[in-house]
C-alpha cells in the first residue's frame, strides 16, 4: 500500500476508514501522520499473536505438510474470490 495515497484518501473521505497492522516501515514512524488520523486503527504487527499461537497453528501446519505429502486437500484455505 502506498502510505502517502492512503492517508490522502482518508483525509479526502473517499476512504472512510482503514485498519492496518502492517507499516511501509516497522515500527511505524512517531512522525507519520497514520498516528494523527481519527479514522484509522493501528495495531503493531503482532496484533493477532496470542500466546498459544504456537500451540494452536503448528498442528495445524503439521498436518497440512502430511495431506500435502499425500496428495490431499489442504485445511485452512482461504477463498480468494470472497474479496
Amino acid at each position: 500500500i502506498n502510505e502517502d495515497d492512503l492517508i490522502e484518501a482518508l483525509e479526502d473521505g473517499s476512504l472512510l476508514g482503514a485498519a492496518l497492522d502492517v507499516f511501509s516501515t516497522e515500527p511505524l514512524p512517531k512522525e507519520s501522520k497514520l498516528w494523527e488520523l481519527p479514522n484509522i486503527l493501528l495495531s503493531p504487527h503482532n496484533g493477532g499473536l496470542r500466546p498459544d499461537y504456537v500451540e494452536m497453528t503448528v498442528p495445524i501446519f503439521i498436518e497440512n505438510v502430511n495431506r500435502y505429502v499425500r496428495g490431499d486437500e489442504l485445511n485452512c484455505i482461504i477463498d480468494k474470490d470472497l474479496r
